[in-house]
Parts: structure tokens; C-alpha cells; sequence
């Protein structure tokens, strides 16, 4: 009886693994809801960098992605846009194409909750925000466009399958043993 205890308690518990994805800026105390709220004031046309300052936006700080010209282009419409341009005319098109710049910033906390009862059950619950705001800007004055792509999470997943937590636990013992078993068979042949 004193030697089936170890594997009585490894089949009545399980462990915990939380993962935490973050992105942020450091704008607006990486308060989600005043980040958004802020982005809205954006008027494009009308909204300048000296506004975007003024809004709170620092296009300096941390994590802020600042594209310029054609690669802002290929970007944002994908590197097909260039598929059917004249080559005589991409001369003159380039300095169109250096009028623009793309600003991202992003936004991302995501918390990853896996718990695993060894002897049958894995449940896996994601939530979190994943938040990307864009800016086009022309000829470094006056936001022309602007965007959120806003992924609210909530996901929960379980999976269930008789003793695969301790058939994991085995094959990790096991693998390498095999390995090298399947291995030298190999050579026999």
C-alpha cells in the first residue's frame, strides 16, 4: 500500500500554468479604456501631430511601430499592391509614397490559465484584449486615417481523455528510451 501512494496522489492532483502576454506603450498608465477613449477624439483631416501630443499620445514611447513610405504601403495594402504598377512610372511614385507614414500601437494583455488534473482533464482559459491602433499620417502634419482592430478574448477549452495526463507524464519518461531503442533497430536492418 505504501508504494501505490505516490501514484494515488499523482492521479488525484494536477498543477496550474499560467502564461501572461503583455504589449503596452506606457501611454495613459496602460488604462485600456482611457487609451481607446483618447483614440476616438482622433478627426481625420483635421488632427495633427501637435493634437496627437496634445491627446496624449507620444509617438515616441515604448513599443510604437513608425513605418515610413513604401514600406508603410506594403503594410497596410500587402505587397500584391505593387504587383501591377508600371515600372516607368515608379519613379514618380515614390515620392508620393514617401508623403505617407503608418503609426501602429499596440495593445496586448492576454492571461493563459491551464489546469491539469493528471488523470483525465486539461482546461485552458484565455482572456485578455489584443489591441492595434493605426495612423496614417501625410506629409508629417495631419492624420488622414485611423483605425482599431480590437480582439476582445474570452476563450475556455477542456479537454478529456482517460489517464492522458499520466500517459504524457510516461511518454516523457519513455521517449527517450524508445527513442534510442527505435534507433538501434534502425541499424540492425
Amino acid at each position: 500500500m505504501i508504494k501505490a501512494t505516490p501514484l494515488i496522489l499523482i492521479l488525484l492532483v494536477g498543477c496550474t500554468r499560467t502564461e501572461h502576454k503583455e504589449r503596452k506603450t506606457g501611454l495613459f498608465d496602460n488604462d485600456l479604456t482611457r487609451f481607446l477613449e483618447h483614440f476616438q477624439k482622433i478627426e481625420n483631416g483635421k488632427t495633427n501631430l501637435n493634437d496627437l501630443g496634445v491627446l496624449g499620445f507620444d509617438l515616441r514611447a515604448h513599443n510604437i511601430e513608425l513605418i515610413e513610405g513604401v514600406d508603410a504601403f506594403k503594410t497596410i495594402y500587402g505587397p500584391e499592391a505593387f504587383r501591377n504598377i508600371d515600372p516607368s512610372k515608379m519613379r514618380e511614385m515614390l515620392a508620393d509614397f514617401n508623403r505617407y507614414k503608418l503609426i501602429r500601437i499596440p495593445y496586448r494583455n492576454i492571461v493563459t490559465v491551464e489546469d491539469r488534473f493528471y488523470f483525465s482533464t486539461k482546461e485552458e482559459i484565455k482572456t485578455g484584449d489584443d489591441v492595434n491602433l493605426s495612423m496614417v499620417i501625410m506629409d508629417n502634419q495631419t492624420v488622414i486615417y485611423h483605425a482599431v482592430q480590437h480582439l476582445k478574448i474570452n476563450e475556455r477549452e477542456v479537454d478529456y481523455a482517460f489517464a492522458q495526463g499520466l500517459l504524457d507524464i510516461f511518454e516523457d519518461l519513455v521517449t527517450p528510451t524508445k527513442a534510442i531503442k527505435d534507433l538501434v533497430e534502425k541499424w540492425k536492418e
